[in-house]
Parts: structure tokens; sequence; C-alpha cells
């Protein structure tokens, strides 16, 4: 993806944007009544100097703080997590203008019950 930034006098500057790579691992398991956290790292590839901006969605929308989830950057913790966090949780990593890209992972959370 080629990116054009226009300068005074006519002048560009034009460089291509490597693919982002977006990664999500987890600390702890996912048994109920335990803490645990997904932790998504968003980077662009050959370049270290920019930061995306990460956020958390679910089926029900974007995840946000709560009474037992805390949102902090690109990690998601459940304090404790409950048989009803199970589900998909997509990562997404953006980059902000003049780069303008996004890129998303998935993962899916099996809760184990304290009862099995």
């Amino acid at each position: 993806m080629g990116v054009v930034i226009y300068g005074r006098c006519g002048y560009y500057i034009s460089f291509s944007v490597s693919a982002q790579l977006v990664t999500i691992t987890a600390t702890g398991s996912p048994s109920a009544g335990q803490t645990y956290t997904l932790m998504c790292v968003g980077s662009l590839v050959g370049n270290t100097s920019i930061t995306p901006v990460m956020s958390w969605n679910n089926s029900n929308g974007v995840v946000t703080n709560g009474s037992d989830i805390i949102v902090s950057g690109g990690n998601l913790t459940f304090n404790p997590i409950r048989t009803s966090h199970g589900g998909q949780y997509i990562c997404q990593s953006t980059l902000n203008p003049p780069l303008n890209s996004t890129a998303v992972t998935s993962v899916n959370v099996v809760v184990q019950s304290l009862y099995t």
C-alpha cells in the first residue's frame, strides 16, 4: 500500500507501508473464578517506532471496563473470569493517519467451570 503525503510547494513524499502483525497471548488458565488476561500486540512489520491503537470486541460489540473486566491498551483482564465470559474475542490494531491501516485477529475463550 502506498501512502502519499503532500507538503508545501507541491513536493511530496511517497513510501510503502509493510503489513501489520497482530498476536494474542494469554496468561493463566480460563478457569472460572481465576484471573485471566488476554494480551494483544500490534506492530508494523519492519517499523518499531509506530505504535498502533488497540481495542477489543466480542459478539456484544466493543469490550469496555466493568466490575470484572479491565481493558488497558492491548490487555483484556477478567478478574475473575466467569463462564458467561466465554466466546470469541477480537483484537483490533489500528494505525492512525497517514497510514490508515487496521488489522484484526481473534481467539475463542472457553471457560472451565468450577463444577466439571
